[in-house]
């Protein structure tokens, strides 16, 4: 299976802005974009990442209790949490322009003993903004490390998969759901997870959350045209869903045996 031209466009982008960041070790003029720090947050997960929701809920200090947000796809509307893996200092925030209709939220920061794990964003762009890309830069002593955490997009560019995973009615926690994708060459028929085991990618992986609740997303337009989406919990009778890629599409309240 093939990424669409679309698709290789996009890592073309990711590839500019780290080039920009790793030529560009001075303070530049731009937009600065104002975030909050969330003090009594802390990431235990071990890996710098992203979640993304409607409101910070109160009386959380872990990002583990997230897990269902935990995401690389944001949307436009949604609060924006930057978990870092240790503690860290923000120097700043940058809005950079990239290509066309994408624009990039550069954080520069600096790992530090007496910095925090988390901030908060609330992304404002324009209309006619269709990519938000958000990277770390991290300065050390020598070097300065580039991660790209994520991107923020609208709503109707993604296909939207939520739902549980479940053993004899109970959730599974912690457990491990693959996202596949497959090109269908040829006529109209849904293809069969063998199909996807066989020759298709993987595209995303999520962990279920304490309750076994999960969340996928999978940006559409990026996957050719003819490409079917698998979310596969388990491969028992009802442990997977199999999908095509529309743009838009939303399901919720599904189960899938673990």
């Amino acid at each position: 299976m093939r990424l669409s031209e679309d698709a290789i466009i996009a890592l073309c982008l990711i590839g500019v802005v780290i080039a920009s960041i790793a030529l560009s070790m001075r303070e530049r003029v731009s937009d600065r974009i104002e975030f909050k720090i969330l003090h009594n947050l802390r990431n235990d997960l071990n890996s710098d990442v992203m979640l993304s929701l409607n409101y910070v809920p109160e009386n959380v200090s872990r990002v583990s209790s997230l897990l269902y947000y935990k995401t690389r796809i944001a949307l436009f509307n949604e609060k924006i949490i930057i978990a870092f893996k240790e503690p860290t200092k923000v120097l700043f925030i940058e809005r950079s322009p990239v290509y066309m209709n994408v624009e990039a939220y550069v954080i520069y920061a600096r790992r530090s003993p007496d910095g925090y794990y988390c901030i908060l964003l609330e992304p404002k762009v324009g209309k006619d903004v269709k990519i938000l890309m958000i990277t770390l830069a991290i300065y050390n002593e020598s070097r300065v490390d580039v991660i790209n955490i994520g991107l923020a997009v609208n709503q109707s560019e993604v296909v939207q998969i939520e739902g549980v995973v479940q053993v004899n009615g109970e959730g599974i926690a912690n457990k491990l759901i693959k996202v596949m994708a497959y090109e269908v060459k040829e006529g109209n028929v849904t293809p069969r997870l063998s199909d996807f085991l066989e020759k298709g990618i993987t595209i995303d992986e999520v962990i279920s959350d304490n309750n076994g609740r999960f969340r996928v997303r999978v940006l559409s337009p990026y996957l050719p045209e003819k490409a079917y989406i698998a979310v596969i919990a388990s491969t028992k009778e009802k442990g997977y869903i199999i999908l095509k890629n529309k743009a838009g599409t939303e399901l919720s309240n599904i189960v899938l045996r673990g």
